[in-house]
C-alpha cells in the first residue's frame, strides 16, 4: 500500500484533493525512491491538481536535493545524495523510529552518559532523555542537541568539529578529538544500510566518526528500521556482532534476520503501533 493510499485509508473518504503540498511531496518522494521514476501526469491525476502544481512540487523537492526533475516527471538523485539529506530522512519511517526509541529508552539508566550519532532514527530518544534524568548526553548531531537541551537534569556535551550540512552534524578531526576525550556508558547509532551481518554507510567522514564513537563506548546499540535491511552502501561501517544489541521493527522480513541468528547477534524486534 503506497503512502497516499495509507493517508486516504485513514481519512476514509478517498479524497486525495484534501491533502496539502507536504503530504503530496512526501508521496512523490516515496514513489521516486521505490520506483526510481514518477510522471507528473500520474501525480496530477492521483491528487486532482494541475500539472503546473506538480512541477512546482518537483522544483521544491529538487531544491531539497531529494530528486531530479526531468521532462515529464522526476527521477531519484544518486542514492548518496537522495537518501543522505537530513531533510528527507527525518520524514521517513516516523512511527518505526518512535517505537525503536521507546524500546531503546529501556536501555538507559539514570546517571549514565549516553552518546548519539547523527542519525535521524535517534531523534525521538533525544527528545525523551528527560525521563531518565539525571543524564549526560553527548552528540555531534545538531538536531539531537536541540532536542535534549533544556530537559531538567540533562547535561548536554556538544561534540564539535566541521559542520556537515547534508547530515546537520559535526565531523572531522576536531570532532574525533572530542570523542576520544569521553567515555560514554552507551552509544545509540543507526546505519544507512544492513546487508547480511554487516552495517554500511555511504560517507567516509561519517563512517570515521561513527567508528570513533564505537571505540570509546562501553555498550553499543544499533537501531535500524525495516527499510535498512537487504541493502548496501559504499562503505562497511561495522559487523553487527560489534554491537551489544540490534533493535529493528516488526516489518523487517524474517529472512533478513537469519544472518543475525547465524552470527549470534543479539537483537530485538519491536512492534510498531498502527496509524
Amino acid at each position: 500500500m503506497g503512502r497516499v493510499d495509507r493517508l486516504v485509508e485513514v481519512r476514509g473518504d478517498g479524497d486525495t484533493r484534501a491533502f496539502g503540498p507536504e503530504a503530496r511531496r512526501e508521496w512523490i518522494s516515496d514513489e521516486v525512491l521505490r520506483e526510481g521514476y514518477v510522471s507528473a501526469r500520474e501525480i496530477a491525476d492521483r491528487f486532482g491538481v494541475s500539472v503546473m502544481t506538480v512541477y512546482r512540487d518537483l522544483d521544491e523537492l529538487e531544491e531539497r536535493r531529494i530528486l531530479r526533475r526531468e521532462r515529464g516527471g522526476a527521477t531519484a538523485q544518486p542514492s548518496s545524495v537522495f537518501e543522505s539529506d537530513v531533510r528527507y530522512r527525518i520524514l521517513r519511517c516516523v512511527r518505526e523510529k518512535e517505537a525503536l526509541c521507546q524500546r531503546a529508552l529501556e536501555e538507559v539508566s539514570p546517571g549514565e552518559a549516553v552518546m548519539f550519532d547523527d542519525s535521524t532514527t535517534i531523534l525521538p530518544l533525544a527528545r525523551a532523555v528527560g525521563e531518565r534524568a539525571p543524564l549526560t548526553v553527548m552528540t555531534n548531531f545538531r538536531l539531537a542537541i536541540e532536542a535534549a537541551l533544556g530537559k531538567r537534569g540533562v547535561r548536554v556535551l556538544c561534540l564539535g568539529g566541521e559542520y556537515f550540512p547534508t547530515y546537520d552534524s559535526y565531523t572531522g578531526l576536531l570532532c574525533d578529538g572530542a570523542i576520544s576525550a569521553v567515555r560514554p556508558d552507551v552509544l545509540f547509532a543507526s546505519p544507512a544500510a544492513i546487508y547480511g551481518d554487516c552495517a554500511f554507510h555511504q560517507e567516509q567522514e561519517i563512517v570515521r566518526t561513527k567508528r570513533a564513537m564505537m571505540e570509546v563506548s562501553r555498550r553499543r546499540i544499533l537501531l535500524a528500521d525495516h527499510t535498512k535491511f537487504g541493502r548496501t552502501a559504499a562503505l562497511k561501517l561495522a559487523e553487527l556482532r560489534e554491537f551489544d544489541l540490534v533493535l529493528t521493527d516488526d516489518r523487517t522480513p524474517p529472512e533478513a534476520l537469519e544472518p543475525l541468528d547465524k552470527s549470534g547477534v543479539p537483537y530485538d524486534v519491536v512492534s510498531v503501533p498502527g496509524p
